[in-house]
């Protein structure tokens, strides 16, 4: 099974990481605004899914987040 996490952010977007439900985080890199992320099969275990992207601006002012549902409610 192949997840992919994807979309795209605006230009004043300076950081973006995705949240898991554990607490840990990671960056994803977005060139031309567009990101793409492959979920490891161990992070697809519930407990540690995909839970929030967060987009954040140049001086770490938080610019939006948006919960996964379609991560944090899927089936196991």
């Amino acid at each position: 099974m192949l997840t992919l996490l994807w979309g795209q952010v605006g230009r004043d977007v300076a950081r973006l990481n995705v949240l898991f439900q554990d607490g840990s985080k990671r960056g994803l890199a977005h060139p031309e605004g567009v990101f793409l992320y492959s979920v490891p099969r161990a992070r697809w275990n519930a407990g540690h899914r995909p839970a929030f992207l967060v987009a954040r601006g140049a001086r770490g002012r938080t610019l939006g987040n948006r919960l996964l549902f379609e991560y944090t409610l899927a089936p196991n």
